[in-house]
C-alpha cells in the first residue's frame, strides 16, 4: 500500500506533570506493552511511526494511553482522554500532494 501524506502531523511525545513532580516525557515510539492484554509494541523509528497506517496508529495510540493510565496513579481522573491533541493539521510539515488538494 502506498504511503499518502494527509496533512496531519502526529505527536510522538506527551509530557506529564502531576502535583509537585518533575515533568516526565513519554514517547509513543518507545517499546511498551498494553496492560489490557500484554500485547507488545516494538520501538519505532520516527519514519516508521509517520508511515503507520491510520488503523494501526489508532490501535497503538489507545494502547499507549492505557499504559500511561496504568503507570501513573490518578492520571485517568486528571486527564480522561490522553488522545486529544495527538494529531494536528500541519500542511507545512506534512504537505498534501497537489493531486489530493481541491477547492470549493
Amino acid at each position: 500500500m502506498a504511503y499518502q501524506n494527509t496533512g496531519y502531523a502526529r505527536h510522538r511525545k506527551i509530557t506529564i506533570t502531576k502535583g509537585d513532580d518533575t515533568p516526565r516525557d513519554f514517547y509513543i515510539t518507545d517499546a511498551f506493552a498494553d496492560p489490557a492484554d500484554s500485547t507488545p509494541y516494538e520501538a519505532l523509528s520516527t519514519e516508521a511511526f509517520q508511515r503507520l497506517p491510520e488503523a494501526e496508529y489508532q490501535i497503538r495510540l489507545q494502547a499507549f494511553a492505557r499504559r500511561l493510565y496504568a503507570d501513573i496513579d490518578g492520571l485517568q481522573n486528571d486527564c480522561p482522554d490522553l488522545t486529544l491533541g495527538s494529531v494536528e493539521w500541519n500542511p507545512s510539515s506534512c504537505p498534501v500532494p497537489q493531486q489530493q488538494q481541491w477547492t470549493e
